[in-house]
């Protein structure tokens, strides 16, 4: 385990980290929406505060700040405890033994190892790869909130939010002709998912270990070789296969924008919460949209109006 020549210090993948980056950024943009077109928003399913659906996209791209080249985990999965022998004593061992053997990997694998420099630790401790499994399962939660969000946001194309359509790999359903399913998104899930259980298995192997020698190793290795490389593919696919092709109906969401009942948030600063209120009351009982009640109840001027509810203007603060 200590000796596997895959650079998991940071968890260092090229394919996951640059297709991450990739997807994250692709599902803030979808083609045909920008900044300046108006999207609804949603908190607690009762609909909520509006923006532009550039912003509304860029609720799928939780993660950007945390892909990096470099995933962090806290642990350093670098040193080898070769040479550890007898519970790391080095008992029967060279004394360049440990130092010959991480030279020839690290030649072999173009990774910088080195031997650990406490090997009673090495023997005894896989925090390091319970911290680079906690780091794999935090990117899964991730992309699990972002492939749900494009299900919901792709649901309909009728009967749903239909604010965005995925591309179709498939004709239709089994059973029913031209529903096209998310399968990227769902896939995705329960990769993640999988990716949540094998860190559960490697958390409770990491406890295990007894005195001086940690025997769970073969299983931490397993799942954490399947984690990385399920998840890697996943990332790929969700990224070449989904997000890159990934549309959006300008018209609906400028709908949801325009009928949301939380636009009247707006209007606090300038006619108050408790006349905001009776605002969005009288919207949801007669079904005007804000603007139309406004309007009707002449409590501000249309050039107050654009101004106000102009898409671009309603992600940033502003000082008046």
């Amino acid at each position: 385990m200590r000796n596997a020549t895959t650079d998991m210090n940071g968890f260092r993948s090229p394919r996951l980290w640059r297709v991450s980056l990739a997807l994250l950024f692709a599902a803030c943009a979808p083609t045909g929406v920008g900044d300046d077109t108006g999207a609804g928003g949603q908190s607690a399913a009762k609909g909520g505060n509006v923006g532009t659906a550039g912003s509304a996209a860029g609720t799928t791209g939780t993660g950007t700040g945390g892909v990096s080249p470099t995933v962090g985990t806290g642990g350093n999965t670098t040193v080898t405890g070769t040479g550890g022998s007898a519970a790391g004593t080095g008992m029967n061992t060279h004394p360049q033994y440990a130092a010959t053997v991480a030279r020839h990997l690290s030649e072999a694998s173009g990774i910088a190892l080195r031997p650990a420099p406490n090997l009673f630790a090495v023997m005894q401790s896989m925090s390091d790869f319970a911290h680079l499994s906690g780091a794999m399962r935090a990117l899964a939660l991730d992309l699990i909130q972002i492939s749900n969000d494009l299900r919901l946001l792709s649901s309909g194309p009728r009967t749903g939010l239909g604010e965005i359509a995925l591309p179709a790999l498939q004709p239709g359903s089994s059973i029913m002709p031209g529903k096209v399913n998310p399968v990227i998104p769902e896939m995705v899930d329960m990769v993640c998912f999988q990716v949540c259980g094998n860190d559960a298995a490697i958390a409770m192997a990491v406890q295990a270990g007894q005195l001086e020698l940690n025997v769970m190793m073969p299983v931490i290795a397993h799942n954490l070789l399947q984690s990385m490389e399920i998840l890697t593919n996943a990332v790929r696919a969700l990224d070449e296969k989904c997000v890159r092709g990934i549309t959006a109906d300008a018209a609906r969401a400028r709908h949801y924008f325009e009928a949301s009942v939380g636009m009247a948030t707006v209007l606090n600063p300038v006619i108050g919460y408790e006349a905001a209120a009776k605002v969005a009351q009288e919207s949801a009982r007669t079904g005007e949209t804000i603007v139309d009640v406004v309007r009707r109840q002449k409590l501000l001027s249309e050039e107050q109006l654009a101004a106000l509810f102009d898409p671009a203007s309603l992600t940033e603060p502003r000082a008046d």
